[in-house]
């Protein structure tokens, strides 16, 4: 490694740390666009000028890393549908967690993000490899299997409404990796088949989705366990059973809306298509725009009409609550003309 290289790793490391007071309780959620802006910071990192002395450009390497990467390294974050695999012990009435697989080595992949489409960074295209995956990993030693007891009603009752949630720091690549070193001297992502970035963990916890009741929660020194008494464990089944219909019943009314704002735009023809009918399958946006619709089956003439219909309309109505619309991302609706 050069001389300006370590120098610079080191100043970056240096500013990095200076600037990373963890503060667990103003995390925010980490998605795809942080790392697309930190991947643009490094793709954009300054390189020495051959008339440009030493201390010249570390004060402009300086400057570069307080006004591009320090903004993006410095917040605590937050992934609040962390990767988890359970199994619960019935004669035990134990639950036990592992954050993640257990197939994985030392250094354990957390979440791996994914860019489906071409990014652009200062108008260009990035290939292949860098728009690929990104996988978040473990700097520092956190454990990551956890035990937890429960009644087995309640554990059955909540089975498919337990998550997981961590809050994090992103770290700069480690210096002791050389094949690291060779590729990314100064950086946060370490540039392999699949782009790492670095986090050493803060805090985890175990909690009821959408219910905001934490189960427990774990930090490199503390372990806070909620004791769930036979009372505590009524109310939460009982809530998670309302939930549920709560979910039901408000998949069957926005999937009314939608057949009813279609057969509303419907154009029917009574000569060519009484008696008719198309099973049609919507794959639709979060935004409820139409990504795309397609007839499974049913009469040529009323399919066409209807996808022609969807398409002008554009937008449909769509719950804003994730756990509901993710139940109506794609839905399969039967249209029969009305006369």
């Amino acid at each position: 490694m050069s001389r300006v290289k370590l120098i610079t790793y080191c100043l970056i490391t240096s500013l990095f740390i200076a600037n990373a007071t963890p503060n667990a309780n103003a995390a925010i959620e980490f998605t795809l666009d942080t790392i697309l802006k930190l991947q643009e910071a490094e793709h954009n990192f300054p390189n020495k000028d051959e008339f440009e002395t030493t201390v010249e450009y570390n004060k402009r390497v300086s400057a570069y890393i307080n006004n591009n990467f320090v903004p993006l390294t410095s917040p605590t974050y937050q992934i609040s549908d962390a990767i988890i695999e359970k199994s619960y012990d019935a004669d035990k009435s134990i639950w036990s967690f592992s954050l993640f697989s257990e197939k994985l080595k030392a250094e354990e992949i957390i979440k791996v993000f994914q860019i489906d489409a071409p990014q652009q960074i200062n108008g260009a295209t990035i290939n292949e490899e860098q728009r690929s995956y990104f996988e978040l990993k473990l700097a520092n030693t956190f454990s990551t299997r956890y035990s937890l007891t429960m009644n087995r009603d309640l554990a059955r009752t909540i089975n498919k409404s337990i998550r997981a949630k961590y809050t994090f720091k992103i770290v700069p690549v480690p210096k002791s990796n050389k094949a690291v070193i060779k590729k990314t001297p100064t950086r946060f992502i370490q540039i392999e088949e699949n782009n790492i970035i670095f986090i050493e963990l803060v805090k985890l916890q175990l909690y009821i989705h959408a219910m905001d009741t934490e189960l427990a929660r774990f930090s490199q020194n503390k372990e806070v366990i909620h004791p769930i008494d036979k009372q505590k464990a009524k109310i939460l089944q009982s809530r998670v059973i309302k939930y549920r219909e709560h979910i039901t019943s408000e998949i069957i009314k926005y999937k009314g809306l939608i057949k009813a704002v279609i057969q509303s735009n419907f154009v029917a023809d009574k000569y060519t298509m009484k008696g008719k009918k198309c099973i049609l399958t919507i794959d639709l946006a979060s935004s409820g725009n139409v990504k795309s619709v397609h007839a499974s089956q049913g009469d040529t003439v009323v399919c066409n009409e209807a996808k022609k219909r969807i398409l002008e309309i554009a937008i449909l109505p769509v719950p804003q609550e994730p756990d509901i619309f993710k139940e109506i991302t794609t839905i399969q609706l039967t249209i029969v003309p009305v006369f």
